[in-house]
């Protein structure tokens, strides 16, 4: 082999290690924040159920705090079991707010941050995780408290 080939052979071999090596770096923080967000939910809804299981639950939570009419921010399965439980209490679940593909269908209205938020007592926001960023996007188009899930079940 001449002294070209060479050089070319190892530029190529580095050149595609740098590149593998930092995707699988990407790839790797990114599986270590999906599993940290997962390891969050599943903390609050284990915190929830339990909450719920001795009769303080979110729906004692509301009542406490005087909030008859609530919107929740975030309709995938979290969203979906907090309405399912407030529709069937004293509380009324006015509208959700979600920006993606909602999964499941409801009886209230849906509407997009982006859009006119109508008046509640507060929005409850379930995507636990982003909650500081919802809040920041929720601030100022809703004249009312904006609560996370997390916030509530471990009170």
């Amino acid at each position: 082999m001449n002294c070209i080939t060479i050089a070319m052979c190892a530029v190529g071999f580095i050149l595609g290690y740098s590149f593998n090596k930092y995707y699988a770096d990407k790839e790797i923080v990114k599986a270590y924040g999906l599993s940290e967000k997962n390891k969050y939910l599943f903390r609050t809804a284990a915190q929830w159920l339990d909450r719920e299981r001795s009769g303080d639950g979110i729906c004692k939570y509301l009542q406490n705090n005087r909030y008859k009419r609530v919107a929740v921010y975030g309709l995938s399965h979290m969203g979906k079991v907090l309405i399912d439980i407030l529709e069937s209490s004293r509380v009324e679940v006015v509208y959700g707010i979600d920006n993606g593909l909602v999964q499941y269908s409801f009886k209230m209205p849906i509407y997009s941050i982006n859009e006119e938020l109508p008046n509640v007592d507060v929005v409850i926001v379930t995507p636990v995780y982003s909650y500081e960023q919802i809040r920041c996007d929720l601030v100022g188009k809703v004249k009312c408290p904006i609560v996370s899930l997390a916030d509530i079940v471990f009170k």
